[in-house]
């Protein structure tokens, strides 16, 4: 971003916050008329850990959670879930927030460390055990539940994603949204494709291997003559880079168990990548899943 850019997005940033602070919000003591002590930037009883669950189990759609640790100091902390285990867990990848919450009404100030500049505002509801959130020009609330950090918020979700890439391991993320590492099967076209993804907010990464016509366990190429493919994306600043298997850069997909039933799959990968007119190709060895099927 531009100076100028900068510029104006803290000018905006200064802006909304002279405009919520311009009411007198000092509280006053229920019995005395008098000023009561300061109670700090956060709302007494929306500081600590909120949830938001989608599990969707008869859907059979991917569950997806996540959650904020608001703080007496005017901090939102990311939380997210450890799928492996079904705990609620510091999302380790994010930076926090700076935020006020008072008197129904909320300002959250983004941190520049998570790829972008910016404000969030809104009001909110809260009680001891709900907290709704209504954003800006919605009239529609997200609704978080009380939690902890620490404690079983979910069912576990057992995914595993490992790889060398050029040279240096990669894994999937632990605490995430949703489980980052699935198989999406297509009984309709009978595709496969396994996916997985880790990264910060700067720098998302993800493999995807795809199978247009999967007939159970067995070893499937990628690229080459086939339909199949091996993608290996970088999303680093507004667009990503994504380089392909093709007819020279191959691989194979081995898939050692598929079990509808339960819903697991599980394999081993490698295949090279490039981008088509350039010469520069990458790696990717002693790639295995074990992952939920969707």
């Amino acid at each position: 971003m531009s100076f100028t850019g900068r510029l104006l997005v803290m000018l905006g940033m200064l802006g909304a916050l002279l405009l919520y602070c311009q009411k007198d919000r000092t509280p006053i003591g229920p019995n005395t008329g008098t000023p009561s002590p300061p109670t700090g930037l956060v709302d007494s009883l929306v500081i600590g850990d909120w949830l938001f669950l989608e599990e969707n189990h008869l859907s059979g759609e991917i569950p997806h959670g996540y959650g904020f640790r608001f703080t007496p100091e005017g901090y939102r902390i990311h939380l997210g879930i450890e799928w492996n285990t079904g705990k609620l867990q510091v999302d380790p990848v994010w930076s926090p927030d700076s935020v006020i919450m008072h008197d129904g009404k909320f300002i959250v100030f983004f941190n520049p460390l998570n790829g972008g500049a910016g404000i969030d505002s809104g009001r909110y509801e809260v009680t001891r055990s709900i907290l709704k959130l209504y954003h800006l020009g919605s009239t529609f609330p997200q609704i978080f539940s009380r939690s902890e950090v620490g404690t079983i918020v979910a069912g576990a979700v057992l995914n595993s994603c490992t790889a060398i890439i050029d040279g240096d391991t990669v894994e999937n993320s632990r605490v995430y949204v949703v489980p980052s590492a699935v198989a999406w099967y297509n009984s309709e076209d009978t595709s496969l494709q396994v996916v997985s993804h880790w990264g910060t907010p700067r720098r998302w990464e993800s493999l995807t291997m795809y199978i247009k016509d999967f007939q159970g366990t067995g070893s499937y190429p990628l690229g080459g003559s086939t339909r199949n493919y091996g993608e290996y994306e970088i999303l680093s600043g507004d667009f990503p880079i994504r380089f392909f298997t093709d007819s020279l850069r191959t691989g194979f997909l081995r898939v050692d168990s598929f079990d509808l039933l339960n819903g697991r799959c599980r394999g081993t990968f490698a295949y090279r990548v490039g981008v088509r007119g350039d010469d520069r190709e990458i790696e990717i060895t002693q790639g295995q899943f074990d992952v939920p099927i969707f």
